[in-house]
């Protein structure tokens, strides 16, 4: 599947798409105003200090007095700001919420084949560690920060540029040079970070294979190996944490010297402007006051960049994969066109079909599936069995010629209403972390606990849920660790027995079945079956011998075996 390139983002613009996702973004408004009082108290200083010196002078003690009360009702409002400051914190959390919810929602809407690209660490460090760090921008360094640095940045120019232009000129220097070395370095740590969230990718990858495969680490005592492997993986991520360590305290030492320096250089300035003439001790006091002002401003906004970067860096991973379109399931008709005669339930004609790189699975191959038959699939392992069912399932589309469903092609139909029409048992079906009877009710949620147990019952799972201290509410372990194949598999059957589509896909549905289960369910499968179009990929005698026909798979082709 193409996807339309798109352009580059700034910092900025990619920081304000995470936070129009926020809720309530008026809190955020509402702190920066507060903010925004607040930061004229912090104006207020070095007026005042102008204002003594001239009282002392016997100059301007009426403009003391007024400027001592007004600076007392702005901090003031100290109480205040920190209301909003909770207030913000709390709509960031809803925030963090929301954008969870939205990831997973549109994780799962992706196209199978482009879904399948990103491995189980990168998703799981998208919807928790990527999410959290996204919009810490917003909770460390909140937009009423932001609005403080920059009325700070302004008032502070506009009273320099009114008072002492030289001042201002020095003070400008010293935010050129605030800012301009530490923006060298940012790319630098932006590089770092996504570098350690990459390996932290493969390390969660790792943690979940040596779970996954316990049994297997064991029978080959690859315990020392593995153990070695994710070893060197840690190393990696400490050494590049402690290139990201030294590239932060350089940045912010710099910052920081900055910041420090400004006031105390704008004094010796000033200091031989007064002693020169040039510069009277009041106006000496207020421009280096507004030269600190200057300084914290852009120390402020250089912090607000450099703490943005981590942001920056899991925001650009999460818009990556919201920007990837879905599979576009409202699209296309929600039925079938009928005709006047009953066309094949399921039909390819000359289809071609190829992973990328690889050689094609299926070759201008034509197949025609008679409504209410029950047609076996068999061939060799990786002749396309199993991708031919989910070439039937929408989750590929075929690279040539055109699958059709009742008449239909697939291409045109409402995703929702193909699947809602097929029921799929895979050889190694899912069952989630949730009790026996919802797993089998997911086949059809508005199903009763009578419907559920009938459909367990033809499955032949019924008895041995029974059996269980807790019955149909037994929880399924986390990958189904606390029931067998078997179980597992008898378990997903109901829950297709349950859905009662009219096309049913299996695929090696009986594999970890022993003979006597497989032989009774069998026995069953052909009044279950009944009406229904079923193709199923099977090995065994047992499940082929209810087939009435039986197709071979074999370089890109279907052949017809004889019975």
């Amino acid at each position: 599947m193409e996807h339309a390139t798109r352009r580059p983002l700034g910092t900025f613009s990619v920081l304000f798409r995470i936070f129009r996702r926020m809720k309530r973004p008026f809190v955020f408004w509402g702190s920066g105003l507060l903010s925004g009082l607040e930061t004229a108290g912090s104006l207020m200083a070095p007026v005042l200090l102008q204002g003594l010196i001239r009282s002392v002078s016997h100059e301007g003690s009426a403009a003391l007095g007024w400027s001592l009360v007004l600076a007392a009702a702005l901090w003031g409002l100290y109480p205040l700001i920190c209301l909003g400051g909770r207030r913000c914190k709390r709509a960031v959390r809803q925030g963090v919420n929301a954008l969870r919810r939205e990831i997973l929602g549109h994780m799962l809407s992706l196209p199978y084949d482009v879904f399948r690209r990103r491995s189980i660490g990168e998703y799981t460090a998208l919807l928790t560690t990527d999410t959290e760090r996204a919009t810490a921008f917003l909770q460390g360094y909140t937009v009423s920060s932001l609005f403080r640095a920059l009325l700070l940045l302004g008032a502070s120019i506009g009273v320099l540029l009114a008072h002492s232009p030289a001042m201002l000129a020095l003070g400008l220097m010293l935010a050129f040079l605030s800012w301009a070395f530490p923006a060298l370095l940012y790319p630098i740590e932006q590089r770092l970070r996504l570098s350690i969230q990459k390996r932290l990718d493969e390390s969660g990858d790792q943690i979940s294979q040596a779970f996954q495969g316990a049994a297997e680490i064991r029978s080959f005592c690859l315990q020392p190996q593995l153990t070695e492997q994710y070893g060197r993986l840690c190393r990696r991520i400490f050494q590049d944490r402690v290139r990201l360590k030294l590239v932060d305290a350089v940045i912010n030492g710099w910052i920081e010297l900055a910041r420090l320096s400004a006031q105390p250089l704008a004094l010796a300035a000033g200091a031989w402007a007064v002693a020169r003439g040039v510069m009277a001790l009041d106006t000496l006091v207020l421009t280096s006051g507004y030269v600190g002002i200057l300084a914290e401003a852009v120390g402020s906004l250089s912090l607000f960049a450099h703490n943005s970067q981590l942001s920056l860096a899991s925001a650009k991973r999460i818009l990556s994969l919201l920007d990837l379109p879905g599979e576009g399931r409202d699209k296309g008709s929600n039925g079938y066109k009928k005709s006047g005669d009953a066309p094949p339930a399921i039909c390819f004609d000359h289809v071609s079909f190829a992973y990328p790189g690889r050689p094609p699975l299926l070759d201008h191959a034509c197949l025609k599936i008679p409504e209410g038959q029950i047609w076996g699939i068999i061939g060799g392992s990786g002749c396309g069995k199993s991708t031919l069912l989910k070439l039937l399932l929408g989750f590929y589309m075929p690279t040539n010629g055109q699958i059709r469903i009742k008449g239909q092609p697939i291409e045109t139909m409402n995703l929702d209403t193909l699947r809602g029409m097929t029921a799929y048992v895979s050889q190694d079906a899912t069952l989630f972390q949730a009790s026996i009877l919802d797993n089998i009710r997911w086949g059809r949620p508005e199903a009763n606990d009578r419907q559920v147990k009938e459909a367990a019952r033809r499955a032949k799972i019924h008895d041995f849920i029974d059996t269980l201290p807790e019955g149909y509410h037994t929880v399924i372990a986390d990958g189904a660790q606390n029931i067998s194949g078997g179980q597992r598999q008898r378990i997903a059957l109901a829950r297709a027995i349950l859905k009662d589509a009219p096309i049913l896909l299996l695929d090696e549905f009986t594999s970890a079945l022993d003979p006597e289960t497989e032989r009774a369910i069998i026995d069953d499968l052909k009044a279950i079956f009944q009406g229904k179009t079923v193709l199923m990929i099977a090995h065994r005698p047992a499940a082929l011998a209810i087939a009435d026909e039986i197709i071979q798979m074999q370089n890109g082709q279907f052949r017809q075996v004889s019975r």
